[in-house]
């Protein structure tokens, strides 16, 4: 477990003032709003966005992103409907991607869990978070459900990756040990899993080209001490789950 790593960062919210997001204005009830601003960590800068139902709220969900070419844009949606059912989000770009300093070949999952601590303390500490994380960010929402305790974790199309590609950083050696037959075997993810006793729900897209069967049935076998398990399976549904989703009526 990673609960007792000390974090040195620093947040600058100079020009970053709160404001209503474009575009979410129109949603009934409840309006959005939405704040960036940067936070430091020892080697970079993060751009992180925190989506409030109203003033005087803290975030009580952290929603990680995928690899690739993923931001943390591509949850303006779930953050908007979220902030109507009056649950403020945290959500950032990892660096190498989006807005925040850094190069992919500069990072690693192990560089990617600590920048995700480091975000998290902007969550509400009085209660429970929950946790979303996106293909990568699913492995990595697992991982850090040891430390931050959720009382919900919610993955969409989880990747899970083995011991040994936690503390290779992206780039050829990386792919390589992926390509390995069963790189995910071992998957500290799945050890995570194991002990996590809060709700868990996995929606996987039915023609996800990329993550196999198998990962989201080690994750469920794993799952043994869960509150509650939901396995979702979307219909036309890619890997590419949340571009579709905001396409899809």
């Amino acid at each position: 477990s990673r609960g007792k790593t000390r974090l040195n960062v620093h947040r600058d919210r100079t020009h970053s003032p709160e404001r209503l997001s474009p575009g979410y204005q129109d949603l009934p009830g409840m309006p959005l709003l939405s704040r960036d601003f940067d936070l430091h960590t020892a080697s970079e800068r993060l751009r992180v966005t925190v989506d409030l139902p109203a003033e005087d709220t803290l975030p009580r969900v952290l929603s990680l992103h995928g690899a690739g070419p993923s931001n943390r844009a591509r949850m303006d949606y779930l953050a908007a409907h979220l902030a109507r059912l009056g649950w403020g989000t945290v959500r950032f770009d990892f660096s190498g991607h989006g807005d925040s300093s850094g190069t992919m070949s500069g990072s690693s999952i192990d560089k990617r869990m600590q920048e995700a601590l480091a975000v998290a303390t902007e969550l509400d500490r009085t209660t429970a978070p929950v946790l979303i994380g996106t293909s990568m960010g699913g492995h990595l929402a697992v991982r850090l459900s040891e430390d931050l305790g959720p009382s919900h974790l919610i993955l969409f199309c989880p990747a899970a990756y083995g011991t040994a590609t936690e503390t290779i950083t992206f780039g050829p050696a990386f792919t390589d040990a992926l390509r390995r037959p069963g790189s995910y075997h071992n998957s500290l993810a799945y050890s995570a899993i194991s002990h996590y006793a809060g709700r868990l729900t996995i929606i996987i897209g039915a023609e996800d080209e990329i993550i196999p069967g198998e990962v989201i049935d080690r994750y469920l076998a794993a799952a043994k001490r869960a509150r509650s398990v939901r396995l979702e399976r979307l219909a036309g549904a890619p890997h590419q789950i949340h571009g579709w989703a905001v396409k899809t009526p």
